[in-house]
Formats: C-alpha cells, structure tokens, sequence
C-alpha cells in the first residue's frame, strides 16, 4: 500500500475522530465559559501545539514526497489530485487554527520577538490553502510544459514547517 493509500484510510478513519474532536471542543468551551475549565496562555503550550503541528506537516510533505516521486500516471492523476487536495485542506485548517492561536497568544509573540516569523508562517499556510489549479498535475519538476502542483504546495509546506520549528526553538528558550 503506497503512502497516498495508506493516508487516504487515515482520512475514512479519521472522519469519527474529527466529530469526537468537534464535541470535545463544544464541552470544552461550554465549561470554560461557565469558569470550569483554564485557558492557559503559556510558552510551554504553544510549543507542544506547534510542535503537533510541524510533525503533522511533515508527514504530509513525505506523501507529498512520495507521490512526486512516483510521478504522473496520466495527464489526469487521481492519486496527485487527491493527495493536492487534502493536503490544501489542512493547510487551510492550520491556517485557520494558526490565525486565531496568534491572537490568543499574541502577548506571548510580542514578547518573545516572534511577530515577523509568526506572520511568514501565516502567510505560508494561507498561500497553500488558497492555490487553486484548474487541473492538479504531477510533472517533472524540471518540466516547463507540465507544471507540478504538488512540489508548488510542498515549498509552501515545508516553509511553514521552518517557520513552526524556528518559532518552537525560541519557544524553548
């Protein structure tokens, strides 16, 4: 079973622990409402959530590496074109959670002299998720004719990568 295969059973999987994720979520912010539950602002919980993150985003650029690698079966490439399309919606969702994570720690980010990096790593995230190719195709990297979209959307990846791990070894500091 190849990397996109294997991921595309992560992601039936997956289905069941994203709505158990979503409650989790509604109870947790029904009780932090109610004073139940603390939302810590601390260094130390923003880099294990971007350390989550990172390690999330690169064994989606290894499947990214993969598929590359195995290069287009046909003009119309399935497998490039739903690997390309996962990979989109996880950047918009790390865009998304990304964004809103610098407003609950921007005092944090200020502080520690993140503001540039945090804003380079927005900016990473928000280009992957918005490409938009009318056909997603899997060329040769070299190629001139045929571009590749998934080795496009792999520099945005792994520039948000770097970023995260630059911004984690701060937050060790």
């Amino acid at each position: 079973m190849g990397v996109s295969d294997q991921l595309a059973v992560r992601q039936a999987a997956s289905e069941g622990q994203y709505r158990q994720g979503m409650e989790d979520l509604r109870k947790y912010n029904q009780r932090l409402g109610q004073g139940q539950a603390v939302f810590e602002r601390r260094a130390d919980n923003l880099q294990a959530t971007l350390d989550r993150i990172s390690d999330d985003v690169g064994s989606a650029s290894a499947a990214l590496t993969h598929e590359v690698d195995q290069g287009a079966t046909s003009f119309l490439d399935f497998n490039a074109d739903n690997l390309f399309y996962t990979v989109k919606g996880k950047l918009y969702a790390y865009y998304v959670i990304l964004r809103e994570l610098g407003h609950d720690y921007n005092d944090i980010i200020k502080e520690r002299g993140l503001q540039a990096s945090w804003d380079e790593l927005i900016t990473s995230a928000r280009l992957g998720a918005t490409l938009h190719p009318w056909v997603v195709s899997n060329g040769p990297l070299d190629s001139q004719a045929v571009p590749n979209h998934l080795g496009a959307e792999g520099f945005l990846l792994l520039r948000m990568r770097t970023k995260l791990e630059e911004i984690v070894d701060i937050l060790q500091t």
